[in-house]
């Protein structure tokens, strides 16, 4: 072995210039459903491109759920070249609620809040007050970051002008979302879609979710589809896209010949060559309603959950809850969260147990923990190892510790979460008397799992999975006000293999050889 051998990297007299051509597509059709624009077949598609969104509310005070924020728009999305389908994504809203966690507080505060809406950080509200004689007996305790005090009275907090959907279309706030962000295969973990090399038309088709209904209903056009309100639901409580600022900012990269060419080889079919990307699976389970507990016992059930993702190289799996129908809810709980949807995390709130859940992920016939998880902290450590950091969320968000005494029937404790109690509080009021601690308390929350050999993110790094399901095994808990029918939403992260020959995509959904990338 010569030294050149050990050296990580190595110069080149190759010419590595690079040139940039932006430009502004317009949807080639588009209404309040869908909208298809179409990629030209030039230079390698920057997943750095992103599309521009803007949505007019029907009434003032509204805003995007906090935790999926702009992706509550997304219904679904498909990456089309000719006739195949090179990706198709479901249930963006849910899996960007997951992702975004990752961002780390200040980056979440000061760039995804902007770009995406995501307004999941919570800092301890302030300590001002309109006298000095009333002051703040609350201070201290968490809210989210998006919110901004009334000037003459800190105990008022108020939606922000840069966080709330106009209902004037010159006024309403830009969000965005990159490609990388909607399509996992130009994400981190992906590649660039090299155009160049492509014959066929190039199509992305947006399927958009819809709440031409301002009223807190079943229906999945409903309140917290799009927005919620600092009013809450009512007639005029509903949202839609602008569509004429629905645009896609397209960056297309081209590098010399001798680059461009080198690029080719390393995705060459003929060859043998291809490269390495991440791709999305969500697979939806149902978990009906049973008997709810009392105020001194909890009761249980056992479910298991199939995932079929046979044949795939899987490397990590996403798991959480999310509740279409909060009506089940005893005592007084629908009028303080909403019958059908969260007042600040609208229809795509990630349920946790009030007791915390017992669960174990059986792969290839093998247990993968060998006893299952309980704590609602070492699941939060758990999430760690599926990209080398931790979940940067607060603990009264993703669990109920500490929100309720541990024992007997777990009853929730208002003052116990870390957020404020009352929905109408002596000396403070967060976006118009919104139950901060029934409505943010264990609804963020989700455990990642790392199936793969080794500590964090790659794609060299999976197991194959068998021909059996996945399974989850998992025993759920109700108190006495939580005998909700849940679903269960899980998220494969698998990796395939991408190449091009003569013109036309190839794609391969299993890893089976060592690749040299």
């Amino acid at each position: 072995m010569s030294l050149q051998d050990l050296v990580l990297d190595k110069s080149t007299d190759e010419d590595m210039s690079m040139f940039i051509q932006s430009q502004t597509l317009e949807p080639i059709t588009i209404n309040s459903s869908t909208a298809k624009f179409i990629i030209p077949n030039e230079g390698i598609l920057s997943r750095d491109s992103y599309f521009q969104f803007e949505l007019k509310a029907g009434q003032a005070g509204g805003f995007l759920p906090i935790g999926a924020g702009i992706f509550s728009l997304i219904k679904r999305a498909e990456l089309r070249v000719g006739s195949q389908r090179i990706a198709v994504q479901d249930n963006m809203a849910i899996f960007r609620s997951i992702t975004k966690s990752y961002d780390t507080p200040s980056y979440r505060n000061n760039y995804t809040k902007f770009m995406n809406g995501v307004n999941s950080v919570v800092v301890p509200n302030p300590t001002g007050s309109l006298t000095q004689t009333t002051g703040n007996g609350n201070a201290g305790m968490l809210q989210p970051a998006g919110a901004i005090p009334l000037i003459t009275d800190f105990t008022q907090q108020e939606l922000p002008y840069e966080l709330e959907l106009s209902t004037d279309e010159a006024l309403t706030p830009s969000w965005s979302v990159k490609l990388g962000d909607l399509f996992p295969i130009l994400g981190d973990g992906g590649l660039e879609l090299p155009c160049f090399l492509i014959k066929n038309p190039i199509e992305i088709l947006l399927t958009f979710n819809k709440q031409s209904t301002g009223t807190d209903v079943v229906s999945p056009n409903a309140y917290g589809s799009l927005a919620c309100f600092t009013a809450g639901p009512g007639a005029n409580a509903t949202a839609q896209l602008v569509l004429d600022k629905c645009l896609l900012f397209s960056d297309h990269l081209y590098y010399t010949d001798t680059r461009m060419f080198e690029i080719e080889e390393s995705m060459n079919a003929n060859k043998g060559m291809a490269l390495l990307y991440t791709d999305l699976i969500s697979v939806v389970n149902n978990q009906p309603a049973f008997a709810a507990g009392t105020a001194t016992t909890t009761t249980s059930q056992n479910f298991i959950f199939q995932i079929p993702i046979s044949n795939y190289s899987v490397k990590n799996l996403f798991t959480c809850w999310n509740c279409k129908d909060y009506s089940g809810l005893q005592g007084a709980l629908p009028a303080e969260i909403g019958a059908f949807s969260n007042k600040l995390l609208g229809k795509y709130a990630l349920m946790n147990s009030v007791r915390p859940y017992e669960i174990n992920v059986r792969i290839n016939d093998e247990l993968h923990y060998p006893q299952k998880l309980i704590s609602n902290a070492l699941k939060f450590n758990e999430c760690e190892y599926c990209y080398g950091s931790p979940p940067c969320l607060s603990a009264g968000i993703y669990s109920f510790n500490g929100s309720n005494n541990g024992a007997g029937g777990f009853v929730f404790q208002d003052n116990n979460s870390g957020f404020f109690a009352n929905e109408v509080g002596i000396n403070y009021k967060f976006y118009s008397n919104i139950h901060l601690a029934r409505n943010l308390t264990g609804s963020l929350h989700f455990l990642g799992i790392n199936v793969s050999n080794m500590y964090g993110d790659d794609n060299r790094d999976t197991i194959l999975v068998n021909q059996k399901p996945v399974e989850l095994d998992v025993t759920w808990f109700n108190n006495a006000d939580s005998n909700l029918e849940l679903n269960n939403f899980t998220f494969a992260e698998v990796v395939k293999m991408f190449s091009m020959k003569d013109g036309e995509i190839v794609i391969q959904d299993q890893v089976n050889q060592i690749q040299v990338q």
